[in-house]
Formats: structure tokens, sequence, C-alpha cells
């Protein structure tokens, strides 16, 4: 999201200096790490890059040792998003993001403030931004067999909008989307705004604090994470794009505390499964022709309020067993959304730290009970669709995931037309401060069951786009 803003702006003309608490980890600034040869062949090793780059938010005491200084005391694990994980690193998670960008459902997943066309048209700049494809895929055999198989049962499968450009078939090779192609406009062969005189990172530096006075943003404090100086950064407009807990993170502690802020917390229910294809369907896989996974959807619907995805995921579900032939795996993912309420928050503790010494974000989230038969609605629709599939592997039965697994946390800052119930008005301007906006999911103000990356991104289209227009 802070890539969005900066591409935007700077082709506006506007000079901008970014902070990042995290330094870089691949040669291109912001590229998405599993562009390297390793992974393209072997997708299943890239589930220990995301782990290595991820940390969890709030770990209860009973989660980890006495001796664990990253544990939160405050913590009940009954209301915890155990499985929320935040990046620090150039780039953030969008270096090893999935790269699914569906559009969200304009009726169920309806985005409040902002008109129909007008989305349309954001969604249109961040998909080109993203270069988000359908075709990257389309000549998997297993993705045919899966289609045709699922669409006989009654499913509407299509293919999943993917921010990645196929570069070869045999070898199997792709570039995906990393916030590199966004500052470049889309195109991972253009040329990068990082290389713009009018653009300046600042790795490794965190910004402690905002301040403020006469409703303006005056300044940010800063502080070199290798030397500890620190230092105020001045000036005209200032964004906060840290994700949907870290965000709000820092307007707490800098005393920018409207009564919405990290409350109306949406997080999606995440289940998933994997499974073989069963023998008469593997047997219309084509034997000679190159092993390329599958990538589909089924979008939400009315009668379906669930996202669904049908992959080989790298985010380390269940890993295949021996002997097994690769080829018929299939990770089946469902997301279902959240009910939106005030008291489902992320808050920032007065006495305990975080890691990098700021407030320590705790979770308070409960599922409704309109929740609870959502999700057991959409496990059962997910068994429907894998048994008519195949066999379930070992090990890979049908199961709801950790809380906070999907990462797609919405509400913490919300948009709203009122200040009373929300953090940041329809452009994404914090209400009662005129030159600070925020970026990100914590933006969106209801819950979404399909990936939540596109929606943000286009809602920092219209702020940078609004900010650009002065």
């Amino acid at each position: 999201m802070g890539c969005t803003f900066a591409r935007l702006l700077v082709d506006a003309g506007i000079d901008v200096t970014m902070i990042e608490a995290g330094g870089r980890q691949s040669g291109e600034f912001g590229g998405h790490l599993r562009n390297e040869t390793i992974y393209q062949h072997n997708s299943d090793t890239f589930t220990d890059v995301i782990r290595s780059n991820a940390v969890r938010i709030s770990v209860p005491p009973a989660a980890g040792s006495g001796k664990d200084s990253h544990t939160n005391p405050d913590q009940n694990p009954a209301t915890n998003l155990g499985a929320s994980r935040v990046a620090r690193a150039v780039g953030g998670m969008g270096i090893f993001w999935a790269c699914a960008t569906p559009r969200t459902h304009p009726v169920v997943e309806s985005i409040p403030f902002v008109g129909s066309d007008e989305l349309s048209r954001l969604y249109a700049v961040a998909e080109n931004l993203l270069h988000t494809t359908t075709d990257a895929y389309e000549m998997s055999a297993q993705g045919r067999v899966i289609t045709e198989k699922l669409n006989e049962t009654g499913y509407d499968v299509r293919r999943l909008p993917l921010a990645v450009e196929r570069l070869s078939v045999d070898p199997p090779r792709v570039h995906w989307s990393g916030p590199e192609i966004i500052l470049k406009g889309g195109d991972h062969r253009g040329t990068s705004v990082a290389d713009d005189p009018r653009f300046t990172l600042v790795p490794e530096h965190l910004c402690t604090g905002l301040v403020h006075s006469g409703g303006r943003v005056t300044g940010a404090a800063v502080r070199d994470l290798s030397t500890g100086a620190e230092r105020t950064l001045v000036a005209d407009v200032y964004v906060v794009a840290g994700g949907s807990v870290l965000t709000p993170q820092l307007l707490w502690t800098s005393g920018i505390r409207p009564d919405a802020l990290g409350r109306y917390l949406c997080e999606q229910t995440m289940a998933t499964c994997q499974v073989a294809l069963s023998d008469d369907l593997a047997q219309r896989l084509d034997p000679g022709a190159p092993a390329v996974e599958p990538y589909l959807w089924i979008p939400v619907s009315p009668g379906r309020p669930w996202h669904a995805q049908l992959h080989r995921g790298v985010f380390g579900y269940a890993a295949v067993p021996d002997g097994v032939d690769r080829r018929t795996v299939t990770d089946l993912v469902w997301f279902s959304t959240c009910d939106v309420r005030r008291d489902n928050a992320v808050t920032f503790s007065d006495r305990v730290a975080d890691p990098y010494g700021l407030p320590q974000p705790t979770f308070h989230f409960r599922p409704s009970a309109a929740d609870r038969a959502r999700a057991d609605d959409m496990v059962t629709d997910m068994t429907k669709a894998a048994t008519a599939l195949g066999k379930f592997l070992p090990g890979a039965e049908p199961a709801f995931l950790e809380a906070g697994f999907a990462l797609h946390i919405t509400g913490t800052a919300r948009m709203g037309a009122e200040p009373a119930e929300s953090v940041v008005d329809p452009y994404s301007k914090v209400w009662g401060l005129d030159n600070l906006y925020l970026g990100g999911g914590g933006v969106i103000p209801t819950g979404v069951a399909c990936n939540t990356t596109l929606t943000s991104m286009a809602l920092a289209v219209r702020a940078a786009e609004s900010i650009a227009a002065g």
C-alpha cells in the first residue's frame, strides 16, 4: 500500500520519503522472493521463507516460555488471533504474499462510501499496478479437469485473478508481483520510482510517533534501528501504511485515538483440506504435458457467502506424502467473513511494550453465533467439493486453521461517513487531521471473504489521487 502511494504521488511530481523498519530481503527493491529459481521448481520449500519473514503479533504466556520477552501477559488465548503476523522488511508482506487479487462481490461484500462505477475504476488502476492476469495458469491440465468436474457438480469455478506474469511453460516459470512491480507501474521491465530522485527510501528506521497540533501532523519521530539515533522528519502530508495492526498502533502511541481505533475488527475464518484426484480424473491428465499447478477460485455469491480457492498452497497447509503423484494433489482453501461488531478489537497496552518498544497489541476477538454457523456451512461446502474430486490425503482432512491465519484483518482504522464510528473519511484521511492519510486493509469498513489486497489498494489509489489533487 505504501508503494501504491509512492508510485502515484511521484508520478504527480511530489517528493516522497518512505520509512521502513526492516531491511532489504532481495536485490531488487521489494522484489517477491518466490521469483528465485529454487521456488519456481518446488513451491513447497517457500513455506519456510514465509515463516522466517513474518512474526506473531500477540503470544499468550502459556504459548511461550517464561524467558520469552515477546509474550503478551494481557492476551487471553480464547480471544487471540494467534496466527496473525506482521512483516518488517522492505516490501512488507508483499515479498511473499500469495498474489491473489479478486474483486469483492458488489452485494455480499459491498464497500460503502465508494460508488460502484468509481470502485470499478479504482480496481482497474490497482489491477494495472499489480499486473493482475487470469491466464498465467490457463494451460494447467489439472486446472481444466478440476474445473470441468466441479462445474458439473454445480459450482462456478473460474481462473483465479493473480498478480503474476507467465514467462515460460516448459520449464514452468512465472514472475510474481511484489511491491517492486507497483513502483514500476505494473511492468516488471519498466522504470521504477525507486530510481527517481524524488523518491527516498529510509530502511531500518522505525517511526515511533507522529507529532501533531492544531489539526495537523507536524513531524514524524524516527529512530535508526542500527544506531539508535533519533530525528524528526517534516513533510506536508503524512501517510501511514503499516498494516491492520501496526497502523493503529502508531496512531495510538501518537495520542491519535478516535473511539473507533482498533475496533470493528473483522478477520476471516479459514478452512483447508488437501485431496488427490480420483483415478478417473487423474487419467484425464496428459502425461506428456508440463506439470502446471491449478489456480482456480469460486467467487462469493449471495447463496455462498465464502470465497474459495483451489491451488497448491505455499503457506504450509500440509506436506505431500512420498509416493503421491504431485500432479494430482490440490489444496482447497475456503475463507468466510465475520459480522462487523464494535467489541471485536485490537487494543494497545500502556504498560507492556512490543519488541520495538511500542505499545503491545492485544486481540479481543470472538466469532458470533452467525459467524460459527456460516463457517460450519462453509466447511460442509468445501467437503462436498473435495469428495467430488477425489480422496483426502492422510492428515489433510477438512479443518479450520488457527484464528488469524488468513492475514486479512479489516476494520481497525475503518472508513466512514462520520467520525463517531470510523477513523478515516471516505478518502482515507484521518478525522480531525488535515494532512494524515492511512492505507491498508484496516481502512476497509466491512468484513469481506475474498483476499483483501486489491480492495485495500483501490482505496489507497483513491487516497493518493486525493492527495495529488491537493
